[in-house]
């Protein structure tokens, strides 16, 4: 994602979707100068790439040395060196790619995602972000889904976490040649005793290889329905009761969950587009399918 070094610390500033440079209470990048005015500047993402606008600052904003024209916008690039109120310190554009999803603690902690998927906790499954199959930003907490938006507040026991969440992200995919999970035609191959189940997404022109995991008994089991569901219209095929899933597997349904948070991340990691959809839930219900239709299962 987008990030400036700070020049007095030697850190990255990281860069939101959209970013208020100033020094007031509604900054989301604080300057404590008093030559910073209020609100001083924006940072956005727009049109593939960083632009900075200066919002009718009193002492200017400073790019190069050059000050912008109130209401000005540029656009940045690696190596620019970008001044607010005056032109020291600067600030060094470093890195220009697109906006991640991401989240900052009260305490200010930071974790970061990919660009339609993350996950507010690396181990357990109590919070994730990600783009619904309708391209709107959704929060899950226990198999449970709510709509999610740009700079919500989500309280996790004693911690809270502000929302990253960048805006155009299937234009930002596709101009990237991002592979998306809806392309893929997924490959279980399933040991004899059925311990091991290797998956592989094929794509046209390349494959990517999942190896074994022990989450992915889950997604044979729904792939499985899916199959035996090919009959029904597409949008009923593959659905099940989420504790009934937890049954056959003969784990508890906080575990499965895990399972559903893992095999996500997995093929978020992979590079994946729409990695949150291997599993869908449906709304107002408690069911669950495996979010790819093209399915082979094979014995190996």
């Amino acid at each position: 994602m987008g990030h400036l070094l700070d020049p007095a610390t030697r850190q990255p500033v990281h860069l939101a979707a959209t970013t208020l440079v100033g020094r007031g209470p509604a900054a989301d990048w604080t300057i404590p100068s008093r030559l910073v005015s209020t609100e001083h500047a924006r940072i956005a993402w727009r049109q593939g790439g960083w632009s900075l606008k200066d919002l009718g600052s009193r002492n200017g904003t400073f790019v190069d040395g050059q000050r912008l024209g109130a209401g000005q916008t540029t656009w940045l690039q690696p190596g620019m060196q970008l001044s607010f109120g005056a032109d020291r310190p600067c600030f060094e554009v470093v890195g220009i790619d697109p906006p991640v999803a991401c989240a900052t603690s009260g305490t200010g902690e930071r974790v970061e995602g990919s660009f339609d998927f993350l996950a507010l906790t690396e181990d357990e499954p109590m919070a994730t972000v990600f783009l619904d199959e309708h391209d709107r930003w959704v929060l899950e907490r226990d198999g449970a889904q709510t709509l999610a938006s740009d700079r919500e507040v989500v309280v996790l026991g004693d911690a809270s976490w502000t929302l990253s969440l960048p805006s155009n992200v299937p234009e930002t995919l596709e101009s990237l040649g991002a592979r998306s999970l809806h392309a893929a035609r997924l490959v279980f191959v399933v040991s004899r005793d059925e311990e091991h189940v290797a998956l592989e997404a094929r794509f046209p022109g390349g494959s990517v290889d999942l190896d074994s995991r022990a989450h992915h008994h889950l997604l044979l089991l729904l792939a499985r329905q899916r199959l035996e569901d090919a009959g029904e219209p597409l949008a009923e095929r593959g659905w099940l009761y989420a504790d009934r899933v937890a049954a056959m597997l003969g784990i508890q349904e906080s575990a499965m969950n895990l399972h559903v948070h893992r095999a996500r991340r997995q093929l978020a990691q992979a590079g994946l587009s729409g990695a949150a959809q291997i599993v869908q839930r449906r709304p107002n219900t408690t069911q669950m399918r495996l979010g790819v239709d093209a399915v082979d299962v094979h014995l190996g």
